[in-house]
């Protein structure tokens, strides 16, 4: 089994991109995913689109916590923490 993330990241700053961290947490923490997201440079907005799997296979049942972490070179973070339960 595999949990999709997939979710839009804006950024109101100049920075040309942003670089996207997303794992799950808890007891055994998984690989985490990174990746680099490009500005939509042509339309001239600071957005990137975040499509990453991770497998759930190795977590036992239990609680666990969805980390996705955006950071931009100019240095500013945004972390979001969501609550999952594997059955």
């Amino acid at each position: 089994d595999t949990l999709r993330v997939f979710g839009r990241v804006f950024w109101g700053t100049k920075d040309a991109a942003a670089d996207v961290t997303v794992s799950i947490t808890g007891a055994h923490a998984s690989t985490p995913q990174t990746r680099h997201l490009a500005s939509d440079t042509a339309s001239g907005s600071h957005a990137g689109v975040i499509d990453v799997t991770l497998p759930l296979k190795d977590l036992a049942t239990g609680p666990w916590v969805l980390v996705i972490n955006a950071t931009l070179p100019s240095g500013q973070t945004a972390r979001r923490e969501i609550a999952i339960e594997i059955k």
